[in-house]
């Protein structure tokens, strides 16, 4: 059941149309209602936000990023995001889960080609640098990189035509903001052997420590993060729980009140650490 629409036709439409806890109690949602949120981006019109939190400086847009990205006139710190991937995804099956969701994107490899990659090309030019798991069906078909790296699941995640997958490759655009601020080195990959995705209502959600890891990676504390393909909010949970400000955009009103009732849970929570004590602005000293 697509509950969230076409995002096919979304995307294609909204192009010819333009060419409880301490921060859940702070989140304002445009006029104080979500569904009017909905309504002032219908037809990719006038800008309001879908919701967001000022205190941790969340944002949620519900619409096609082509039109809201060049509209925020703003420059963020990095574009993290994990795209749809070409691979027509209806569920998703691996060693330890088969997950189905009830509402399902567009997902192949000619989508990918045309409606998501020139989407990519744009966010990357709102940012300083920026980290994208584009999955192994369509990587090749995106811009070179300035680095590749990867998450690398020893147990496999999914299914390839050669056994259990265990590659998920990651493209690094731009500088390195740990090398480019005379803060030392950081590995490029990274293994995920106990990285389970939450229980959310999306086809293929990112395990949080996924992002959370992507986030520290690509920025500092207190810097933003740009995510044009929010889905189920993973992103922006991440960088609740990592201290950094953070923008998503979803052309899915679904999935948009998914990542909001998901966040708000996570905010009645509280967060995994003081993102202060992770201190990973300062270079480490290598004792000999």
């Amino acid at each position: 059941m697509r509950r969230g629409g076409d995002r096919r036709a979304l995307l294609r439409a909204c192009g010819q149309a333009a060419g409880a806890g301490d921060g859940a109690g702070q989140a304002i949602r445009a006029r104080g209602d979500r569904a009017e949120g909905r309504a002032d981006h219908a037809g990719c019109g006038a800008m309001k936000p879908y919701w967001s939190n000022e205190k941790y400086g969340l944002t949620i847009y519900n619409g096609d990023c082509a039109e809201i990205i060049p509209k925020l006139n703003k420059k963020f710190n990095a574009i993290v995001t994990d795209p749809p991937y070409g691979v027509e995804l209806i569920n998703r099956v691996t060693k330890h889960t088969k997950r189905t969701a009830t509402s399902v994107y567009d997902d192949d490899i000619d989508f990918v080609k045309q409606e998501i990659i020139p989407r990519v090309n744009l966010s990357l030019t709102y940012a300083d640098c920026g980290i994208i798991t584009p999955g192994t069906r369509a990587l090749f078909y995106y811009p070179k990189p300035d680095d590749v790296g990867c998450v690398f699941f020893p147990n496999g995640a999914g299914r390839s035509k050669w056994g259990f997958g265990c590659f998920n490759p990651i493209l690094f655009y731009g500088k390195d903001p740990y090398l480019s601020g005379g803060l030392g080195s950081r590995p490029n990959s990274v293994s995920a052997t106990h990285w389970l995705s939450d229980d959310v209502d999306h086809p293929c959600p990112k395990p949080l420590k996924w992002m959370m890891w992507m986030v520290e990676r690509a920025t500092l504390v207190g810097q933003s993060v740009l995510d044009p393909f929010l889905g189920s909010g993973t992103l922006l949970s991440a960088c609740y729980h990592t201290g950094r400000s953070g923008v998503g955009i979803e052309i899915s009103e679904h999935y948009c009140n998914v990542a909001v009732d998901r966040i708000e849970k996570e905010m009645s929570q509280g967060r995994l650490f003081d993102p202060s004590e992770t201190n990973n602005n300062k270079q480490g000293k290598l004792d000999i």
